[in-house]
């Protein structure tokens, strides 16, 4: 089984996958790093982060290419991941969820969440990464909602509490099956 988290910028994903990669010890694949030396090599790479324009969408499918090949190799050793993106377009992730839930059997689809003031506060002095408060508003604007979430984690509520819900929900995916 793969675990997705989804959702915009700020509101939490990678801070909720390192916790459940560590809890459930499943290894968490990084797209980010994929996407930072697929979006590198952009001629426009510098202007696109400071004027906070998202990446042209056949780059988006490149740097998800390179995931999918950095997936298939985890898959052959391990029968469960998790991953973290916004997933933010239709047609970038509905291919991209096809092939990992066929590596990995099944997929669950969290969707993670925070209100707008909380998103703020996180991305107004973030450092290490990539983009900040103005990239989220591009993403929120593009962003199309998901058909079908099999979870919803909002992360401005008490953490800890909501993430032990959110690990007892998983728990019982991954022994259904076991």
């Amino acid at each position: 089984m793969i675990i997705v988290l989804a959702g915009l910028i700020g509101v939490g994903k990678t801070t909720i996958a390192k916790e459940v990669s560590k809890r459930l010890d499943i290894p968490l694949y990084s797209i980010d790093d994929d996407k930072k030396k697929v979006y590198k090599e952009h001629p426009n790479y510098d202007y696109f982060l400071a004027n906070n324009i998202p990446f042209p969408d056949d780059i988006r499918k490149k740097a998800f290419g390179a995931a999918l090949d950095g997936l298939r190799i985890l898959s052959r050793k391990n029968r469960h991941c998790i991953v973290e993106e916004t997933f933010h377009k239709k047609n970038i992730r509905e291919p991209f969820f096809a092939e990992v839930e066929t590596l990995f059997g099944s997929m669950i689809l969290t969707l993670v969440t925070a209100d707008e003031a909380t998103v703020r506060l996180r991305l107004k002095d973030r450092s290490g990464h990539m983009v900040g408060y103005g990239m989220y508003l591009s993403f929120r604007e593009q962003f199309e909602p998901f058909e079908h979430v099999d979870y919803t984690f909002d992360t401005t509520k008490d953490f800890e509490k909501t993430m032990e819900d959110y690990l007892l929900f998983l728990r019982a995916k991954i022994e259904k099956r076991i």
